[in-house]
């Protein structure tokens, strides 16, 4: 059996929690990972003893170095940067640890991905106006739909997750 192991894996905006629990299964497992290419879908793991490990996967619309500098103060380490995306990890015995310790800093993480998503999918408009004439329109909208479609999705799970974050910070 190889030591090393790659695994392509998609994740979106609106369930990063999925993709937090699976790098914790991995590591439960003995598969630490230990690279992620700059896509962020394909990881690279080492076999290694079972441990638990705690992984966060944040988004930023800015490169902060305060931001990076306070994470890893708080024993946090960077596994992966890439269009505004971190994914974060530190080991643990015991409780758990969250780089999110509130609701709040949830809510703002997923306004920030819910407004720069929104522009994205407002920006397409002026596209179809410009474009819905032409005679490749038709072979356009077969390769466009689907990519509208993730966005549109993405953004209703951001909502609901959001809409989760607040029932439960109000105790709902």
């Amino acid at each position: 059996m190889s030591d090393i192991k790659h695994v392509f894996k998609w994740w979106n905006a609106g369930r990063c929690e999925r993709i937090e629990r699976w790098l914790e299964e991995m590591e439960l497992q003995g598969w630490h990972l230990d690279d992620i290419d700059r896509m962020g879908t394909r990881f690279r793991f080492k076999r290694g003893e079972p441990r638990k490990m705690s992984y966060c996967a944040d988004f930023q619309s800015r490169k902060d170095p305060n931001y990076i500098r306070i994470c890893e103060d708080a024993g946090w380490r960077q596994y992966y940067f890439g269009s505004g995306w971190y994914i974060w990890g530190t080991p643990y015995e015991g409780a758990k640890p969250a780089l999110f310790t509130d609701n709040d800093s949830l809510i703002e993480r997923n306004n920030r991905l819910i407004g720069l998503l929104a522009c994205v999918l407002a920006a397409q408009v002026p596209m179809f106006i410009m474009n819905w004439d032409r005679p490749a329109f038709l072979y356009f909208l077969i390769i466009y739909i689907p990519v509208l479609a993730l966005i549109a999705g993405t953004l209703i799970q951001l909502a609901a997750a959001n809409k989760r974050l607040k029932s439960k910070k109000n105790g709902l």
